[in-house]
């Protein structure tokens, strides 16, 4: 309503991970809506470089898209707004002067361009980061509310039937192939053409490198490059710690390291820091040069992989390294989506005794095992037990829900519910 502040909202996030179609969306939900494009229509910036209050800019922008500008009534959706100071140097300003007013911006690369601001609007805007489809909100794209509500509503760890068990590790396999950005999703919805998404895919892929060949500091742009591409092929080893060597063998950390900031910074691939003791609280504990880094998309993953379907069968049948890789892809995507998850950590030993990854629930340490066959990966969790004998741990397997003395079970399709 008019008389209920609205902080302006910053939606951040990779490029075309949805953003401006959530926006959108939205739009339908108000009688007004004014969309402004800096980087389609860089003339647009003009209307933000006078020094005049938030009403008057109101006036103006009314007057200029021939819509009104009415609190509780007009949305305001300023996109890719890193293209425009100003603009954003005017969200605090809309909060202290129109409160009533909706305003949504977006962007990406946005933190460099707050960088360079001398000081922002801190608790005038909320922030919120956008990623690409979780494999609940993939079952609800492609229609399955009731797969979608038998995981969510299960508060029990009794097994699935058979039939709803195996209907969702198909939908799994394909969301594997797929992945989470909104358009391929959509590509699939519509056509159910595999090798128009692999288009879809590679177009995704494509524009990353432009935007990466795109980057002004010359040097910085061929790390990000080569640091990028080695993502894949690091998943793939055994050991997944990031290794300078495997993106150039002459490299050195000292030399990289700001390429896999702006990465990471840009949400372009996510990190995981190792923890030295695995014990609460984990931040302290954390080893700031042992990383492991993982991509935004799943699907990014596959098509570096060059994976058709058939390829996801073999792996499947064979539990090859590239399974190895896209399951742990799968899962720190869905533990880095989950709300009620805070930061999470991986944790080796000093011989070889890995835990996938780590997350704390209430001061408790919850370790996180990805064992598929229950095979001699289970070392690892017996190593880990014996040394730290945590109250509980989860395994991620392809088998069905299970509760087994202090191990909960959990099929791989659900690690969103944790």
């Amino acid at each position: 309503t008019k008389r209920t502040p609205h902080k302006p909202v910053l939606l951040r996030g990779a490029r075309q991970v949805g953003k401006s179609s959530a926006v959108r969306h939205l739009a339908g939900q108000f009688k007004y809506f004014i969309e402004i494009n800096f980087e389609k229509e860089p003339s647009a910036k003009n209307l933000f470089m006078s020094d005049i209050d938030v009403r008057q800019l109101c006036e103006n922008l009314s007057a200029v898209y021939n819509l009104p500008v009415i609190e509780g009534e007009t949305l305001l959706f300023l996109d890719e707004i890193q293209d425009c100071q100003d603009a954003i140097r005017y969200l605090r300003y809309f909060y202290e002067e129109m409160p009533g007013l909706h305003v949504v911006a977006a962007g990406s690369l946005l933190e460099f361009a707050l960088a360079e601001l001398p000081t922002f609007a801190v608790g005038r805007i909320r922030s919120l980061f956008m990623y690409p489809f979780s494999f609940y909100e993939f079952l609800g794209a492609v229609g399955n509310q009731q797969l979608q509500n038998i995981i969510s509503k299960k508060n029990d760890l009794e097994p699935l039937s058979d039939i709803v068990h195996n209907k969702l590790l198909q939908y799994y396999r394909i969301f594997l192939l797929i992945g989470g950005m909104p358009e391929v999703v959509n590509v699939w919805l519509e056509t159910q053409s595999l090798k128009l998404v692999e288009e879809a895919k590679k177009a995704f892929y494509d524009s990353y490198m432009e935007e990466f060949a795109a980057i002004d500091d010359k040097a910085l742009r061929h790390k990000v490059i080569e640091v990028y591409s080695s993502v894949g092929r690091q998943l793939l080893k055994e050991n997944k710690k990031f290794m300078y060597g495997e993106v150039r063998i002459t490299a050195r950390a000292r030399e990289y390291n700001d390429a896999v900031e702006w990465l990471i910074v840009n949400k372009y691939v996510s990190k995981v820091n190792r923890v030295k003791e695995p014990v609460s609280p984990l931040e302290d504990n954390s080893d700031v040069k042992s990383i492991e880094l993982f991509l935004s998309d799943l699907g990014i993953l596959t098509y570096m992989y060059d994976f058709g379907y058939d390829d996801i069968d073999i792996a499947f049948k064979t539990r090859n390294e590239y399974l190895d890789a896209m399951i742990e892809q799968f899962v720190e995507g869905e533990l880095l989506f989950n709300n009620n998850i805070g930061t999470i950590y991986y944790w080796v030993s000093e011989a070889t005794a890995k835990i996938n990854f780590l997350f704390e629930d209430e001061g408790n340490v919850v370790p996180v095992e990805i064992n598929l066959s229950d095979n001699t990966k289970a070392q690892s969790i017996k190593v880990y037990r014996e040394r730290y004998n945590p109250r509980m741990y989860m395994r991620v397997t392809m088998d069905k829900f299970m509760m087994d003395s202090d191990c909960i079970k959990l099929p791989v399709f659900s690690v969103w519910n944790i």
